[in-house]
């Protein structure tokens, strides 16, 4: 199970919070009323017509076309329960049991009535309430004595599959293991600022505590709402106003922060894009799926523990003021240790989305057949200057127009061919993602779009001719989505390109509308609830490549498979609950061309490189590693045998870092690029072998 919870998005695939715009620096709320003082929320009757409106919607116009009956209500206030305590640490079996009882016949009903209660969703979050006021009360008195850590007891990692506690009791037990558990975790990564683990896990509480009592009725629907909306697929979603407005930063075109879309998964903040040309993706420190522990306001400033605070607020505590300091601890996606943090400080800038432009770089690579120059283009997304394209400016920024004057730039430059890196590009412009296709294919289709009514279109080539005729390597990843897909998966189709890197991209097939629900509630005469409406993200249809096959689920495949950094961590759009099924349709009609490259000789001949590269090496033993631990699921709650393997991996990287010396590499360098340099060596092979004719 994958639950994740987002708030905001930016593109066509990039789904979060948006790290951007200025705002305040958050503070604290001052102390709430206890659950036996605040039983339950009043509902607001204009809340009504907006979960009504969210119904209609899902019903009517969503891809799938699945109604809203008993058997999804069963599957909705399952999610609702994992949404609300996805590590199962505070519910009892006997509240999930009674609450089921209580409202898995009828919440589909109140949804589709004329004025929905929506008493099921305020009464659980009640319940919600009142477990955490208990739960956090009871670790709050163990906080005052001592924590036993250098004990032999494990604890389990994830929760998100366990089954819930039968008793108060067993619960203790839980509690009494995570405590320990996070106190070590505390303890190794403390710095001289951080202050001590059992102060930070106490205010840590405190604030949870008070997270907990200190929401509004929106608040709550939008978790209510997100449960259902996310039992359809993974990227509808009703958002409140607030929600809207930071789904909104990315028509502004700008932002002040770091450059990062975030997302919450099972209570800890994950980056889930970086925004190219921003603070994050410059530094070099930063990954995808990296998550973000607690973030600090400048060097030596406290810092603010992160873990299991609403997305909205990390927010606000992440943006600022261009130009300050800004201090994040980081668990990395990669890291094998699950105590593994790292600190790393950033300066919040204004980031114009649309200058995050292509680059491009050209490489002499050495082959069989001589060395062959080699143009690298980086495209970390599809984006368009849509304020400068408004204007009618001929030269406005975009990713084909970037990537088109690298082109021309290069005509002189006899390139022997091309790589194009989409390993961190989550996609963006549709248009965009057809221009850049048209770049390399001569004329023809490029995506086929089916709609709910199963009408089929196609998308094609906005330019007939190819500025570049000759070969192609597209290298991609598990996080190459979406328009990144359509792109690659049209120069495979028509036989223009390699496709080198990960086994297969990230999966996503789909394509989401948003509507604002303000006008529809304005014209059946509800102004009140117009003002609280919001909007909803749905999905509307799926993307085909024109050989007809979806990419949903299963991506565009490697021709040439390399090791996958990512191996195991299940981010693909097949891990993500209730992801729609594959699917495909009729081929479009297009001519393809004849690649004329040796698969079989080429990835042997790559497998050798990477079984005697050092580089390959170190990063399949830390996949082993990281693998062996997710599977075990447990950690051992014993502080010194933690330091040791902490000291162990310190070691290990600085025997990788005198390795690196000897090939010429010094600190404050970036690390190799091996996957790059593979996929550039792959392609001088293809160069090597195929015939001119063929180029």
């Amino acid at each position: 199970m994958k639950r994740t919870l987002i708030a905001g998005v930016l593109g066509l695939a990039l789904t979060g919070a948006i790290v951007g715009a200025a705002a305040v620096g958050f503070s604290a709320p001052p102390p709430l009323p206890t659950a036996a003082e605040q039983p339950n929320l009043p509902v607001p009757p204009e809340l009504s017509p907006v979960a009504q409106a969210v119904g209609m919607v899902l019903t009517n116009f969503h891809y799938g076309g699945a109604a809203i009956d008993d058997s999804r209500a069963r599957a909705w206030l399952a999610a609702y329960f994992d949404d609300l305590d996805p590590q199962r640490l505070y519910f009892l079996q006997s509240d999930i049991d009674a609450l089921t009882t209580k409202w898995v016949t009828s919440i589909d009903d109140d949804l589709l009535s004329a004025r929905p209660t929506l008493a099921a969703a305020y009464e659980i979050h009640a319940r919600f309430r009142t477990r955490i006021d208990e739960r956090i009360s009871t670790a709050l008195r163990r906080l005052d004595k001592p924590l036993d850590l250098e004990g032999s007891e494990t604890v389990e990692i994830d929760r998100g599959e366990a089954r819930w506690a039968k008793s108060a009791a067993e619960l203790d037990t839980l509690w009494e293991r995570r405590l320990t558990e996070q106190a070590i975790g505390l303890t190794l990564s403390a710095t001289a600022s951080s202050g001590e683990p059992v102060d930070r896990l106490r205010k840590r509480y405190e604030r949870i505590r008070r997270d907990a009592f200190d929401v509004d009725a929106a608040d709550i629907l939008e978790v209510y709402l997100a449960a259902l909306s996310g039992t359809f697929d993974p990227h509808s979603v009703w958002m409140k106003p607030a929600s809207k407005d930071s789904f909104d930063i990315d028509m502004q075109d700008t932002l002040t922060g770091i450059g990062a879309v975030l997302g919450s998964e099972d209570g800890v903040v994950v980056i889930r894009e970086l925004v190219a040309g921003g603070p994050a993706a410059n530094s070099g420190l930063l990954e995808p799926n990296d998550q973000i522990l607690a973030v600090s306001q400048g060097a030596g400033a406290p810092p603010t523990d992160l873990v299991e605070m609403r997305i909205d607020r990390v927010v606000q505590l992440i943006r600022g003021k261009a130009g300050t300091e800004v201090v994040l601890t980081i668990h990395p996606a990669k890291a094998s240790d699950p105590s593994e943090t790292k600190q790393v400080t950033l300066v919040r800038e204004r980031v114009k989305l649309s200058q995050a432009a292509a680059k491009g770089e050209i490489r002499v690579v050495p082959s069989s057949g001589g060395d062959k120059r080699i143009g690298v283009l980086d495209v970390p997304s599809f984006y368009v200057d849509s304020e400068a394209e408004r204007r009618g400016e001929t030269n406005f920024g975009s990713t084909a127009n970037d990537v088109r004057r690298l082109l021309v730039d290069w005509k002189d430059d006899k390139l022997d061919g091309i790589v194009v890196d989409l390993r961190a590009n989550g996609g963006g412009s549709l248009q965009q993602a057809l221009e850049l296709t048209g770049l390399f294919l001569d004329s023809g289709p490029v995506v086929q779009i089916r709609d709910r009514a199963g009408k089929v279109k196609s998308l094609d080539d906005p330019s007939p001719g190819a500025l570049w005729t000759g070969p192609v390597t597209v290298l991609t990843s598990e996080l190459s989505a979406s328009a990144s897909e359509i792109f690659a998966a049209a120069l495979q189709d028509y036989g223009r390109a390699l496709i080198v890197g990960s086994p297969t991209t990230h999966g996503k097939g789909s394509v989401q509308e948003l509507i604002g629900l303000d006008r529809w509630l304005t014209r059946i005469g509800e102004p009140e609830a117009a003002a609280r409406a919001g909007a909803i993200k749905y999905t509307s249809a799926m993307f085909f490549r024109v050989n007809g096959s979806s990419t949903q689920r299963k991506g565009v495949l490697a021709d040439i498979v390399l090791p996958s950094p990512y191996r195991g961590l299940k981010i693909s759009e097949a891990d993500l609950d209730a992801a729609l099924a594959w699917d495909q349709v009729a081929p479009a009609t297009y001519r393809r061309a004849d690649l004329r490259a040796p698969l079989a000789a080429l990835q042997q001949r790559s497998e050798a490189r990477v079984a005697s590269s050092e580089e390959f090496r170190w990063l399949a033993a830390d996949v082993a590693e990281r693998e062996a631990t997710d599977a075990r699921n447990t950690l051992l709650l014993q502080l010194s045998a933690r330091r040791a393997e902490v000291d162990a991996n310190k070691a290990d990287d600085a025997a990788r870092d005198a390795a690196r010396a000897t090939r010429g590499w010094k600190e404050g360098d970036d690390l190799p690029d091996f996957l790059l340099d593979e996929a550039l060596a792959v392609t001088a092979d293809w160069i090597a072998t195929a015939p001119a004719a063929a180029r």
